[in-house]
């Protein structure tokens, strides 16, 4: 089967995506040259009577609250129009920031609604790809051929309706699902014209092995990595140091920014580490510095680069001292127990963990297969049903997922105390 590049946005009732939901979903199937091979999709959700949308995301989208109900379709129906486009064999699902947004809210979707959350980004030689990386990479390092707008303190945006415009690109609807798919899909067939070279090697580190070439052997080469943990100001780019794995996540490789001077990291206890990677900026002395630690998460599609592809003269243009940088790496080579020091640091560290299941999607671990066939039985018998399946789980979120997966789809068929409850 032919590979194909699946662009997709979605409009939510706000930007937490737990809290929120999706509002209306729109994509669109390309091939592989960016050409559109399928009729769009584009349709709206109805949000369960838990959640109200928060005004500022109304006004944003332009959708109202009686468009919601006279056209959305309950969630439960939502995520399964939307898994019949992603679950196509060799997809490729692409968006503009999705996976830092978009990807989050179809990941708690699914887990809501008794779906495998992971399974669409792997399976049947599937994949997701974020392109806004792209648009930052080819800024910092490739930036002829497309013209980069400027905020007013003249730093780049990389707002999809800035990006669009400078490039002479239609983007009438700006904040409309659809609209915003077809101005990425616009804006980078352009990137692509102009620098293809850059775009076919950001295209393959969608995959863990291509990123992985790049950040190893860990400790021995600075790299080029470019992304929203640092300033605009400096292109989003920074010359790193990958050190090691974290402890607690496979798909995590801990690096150093060599912006910073490396003589605190190497000097400091594994507590006093801890204090300064972790304290929130506003909570660390007047003449503290954070410590430049970062994780690259090898799963999604981190923009990564040997050292060469950043020149003096680029680098210059972006800040960056380059001969400063290759001399701090020098010194993280050859201090001794910094590896250990720092896998204590990052496996000592533990975020609070809540008691409700709609937060446990990241902290309640895997589902067990029996459990896993018992989710499958669930969606394919009538709503009626459902109720039968309460106790029948081995993990202690799914009764509680499993009534408000009624009551959010099905609340006509709640009994007088299931009401109340």
């Amino acid at each position: 089967m032919t590979e194909t590049l699946y662009w997709y946005d979605l409009e939510t009732t706000g930007i937490d995506s737990i809290l929120d939901r999706p509002l209306q979903f729109a994509g669109v199937r390309t091939d592989l040259d960016l050409n559109e091979i399928k009729p769009p999709q584009n349709f709206l959700g109805r949000p369960g009577t838990d959640v109200l949308p928060q005004p500022e995301a109304l006004l944003v989208t332009g959708i109202s609250l009686v468009e919601i109900q006279e056209k959305g379709i309950s969630e439960r129906a939502f995520t399964e129009k939307v898994l019949e486009q992603f679950n196509q064999p060799q997809s490729c699902v692409v968006g503009f920031n999705s996976l830092r947004f978009d990807d989050e809210f179809t990941r708690q979707m699914l887990y809501r609604n008794f779906h495998d959350p992971y399974a669409r980004e792997w399976r049947n030689g599937n994949s997701r790809w974020d392109v806004i990386d792209l648009f930052r990479a080819a800024y910092a390092l490739r930036p002829e051929g497309f013209n980069w707008p400027k905020k007013d303190n003249g730093s780049p945006s990389f707002k999809l309706e800035d990006m669009a415009r400078a490039n002479g690109l239609a983007h009438l609807d700006a904040h409309d699902a659809l609209a915003d798919v077809r101005a990425t899909i616009e804006i980078t067939r352009r990137l692509r014209a102009a620098q293809p070279k850059l775009y076919d090697f950001m295209f393959r580190l969608r995959g863990k092995k291509a990123v992985l070439q790049q950040l190893y052997p860990l400790g021995k080469n600075p790299i080029v990595h470019i992304s929203s943990m640092y300033p605009a100001s400096r292109g989003c780019t920074a010359l790193v140091m990958p050190i090691c794995q974290h402890p607690g996540n496979n798909n995590g490789i801990i690096c150093f920014d060599l912006s910073q001077a490396p003589e605190a990291l190497i000097s400091a206890s594994a507590a006093e580490l801890a204090r300064l990677v972790f304290t929130p900026n506003d909570q660390l002395e007047e003449n503290e510095q954070r410590i430049a630690l970062k994780t690259i998460h090898i799963n999604r599609c981190p923009f990564v680069a040997p050292l060469a592809t950043l020149n003096d003269e680029r680098a210059g243009r972006l800040g960056i001292d380059r001969s400063e940088s290759e001399s701090r790496a020098i010194q993280l080579m050859g201090v001794a127990g910094l590896v250990e020091k720092i896998k204590e640091v990052y496996g000592g560290h533990h975020y609070a963990d809540s008691e409700d299941p709609d937060f446990q999607l990241y902290q309640g671990g895997f589902f067990s297969d029996a459990d896993r066939n018992t989710m499958s039985e669930l969606l394919a018998v009538p709503p009626e049903q459902l109720g039968s399946f309460e106790g029948r789980f081995q993990d202690d979120r799914l009764d509680e997922m499993l009534f408000r997966f009624r009551g959010r789809n099905h609340p006509e068929l709640f009994n007088e105390a299931e009401l109340i409850q």
